[in-house]
């Protein structure tokens, strides 16, 4: 993973143990709520927030798509300063970011274009800008102490 983009406030920073039926497995996943949101509702709302509300302008063809009209939103202007959003990221991550998220699937940039950035082809920085240390994983207490073996993809009590 780039150190210039390793711990950016829109990315997880938590990790979550699901036990599989409360017995002999469980995955680790993360989790990105802060930019995922919980739902679809909050998911919207999220990118509404730094894109601006969907139109004609951002968003070609938005006003034939089947769910059009289903839900109002407020006139929400599109973030200038994607800093603001993403304060860890550097220039040429923030440049990359600027292309992936938005409304259109023909603005968006494809795989293949992606891997053409600047962002994965410039040299990466020796040391990374401040990261905050990451946050203490609480364990419910009905949970049994569990191992982790990474190797295996899974946990094993």
């Amino acid at each position: 993973m780039r150190s210039d983009c390793l711990n950016l406030n829109f990315l997880a920073t938590s990790v979550v143990f699901t036990v599989v039926r409360y017995k002999y497995r469980g995955i680790i996943r993360r989790t990105a709520s802060e930019i995922l949101g919980r739902n679809d509702i909050e998911q919207i709302g999220k990118l509404i927030s730094v894109l601006g509300s969907p139109c004609e302008r951002n968003w070609e063809g938005w006003n034939i798509m089947p769910d059009y009209g289903k839900i109002i939103f407020e006139d929400n202007k599109p973030v200038d300063n994607w800093k603001s959003v993403v304060p860890l990221a550097s220039e040429t991550c923030l440049s990359l970011l600027r292309k992936l998220i938005v409304y259109s699937a023909e603005e968006r940039y494809s795989a293949e274009v992606v891997l053409q950035h600047e962002f994965f082809i410039v040299d990466i920085p020796k040391q990374a800008p401040y990261i905050p240390p990451p946050m203490s994983l609480k364990i419910p207490q009905q949970m049994d102490p569990i191992e982790l073996d990474l190797d295996a993809g899974f946990v094993q009590y």
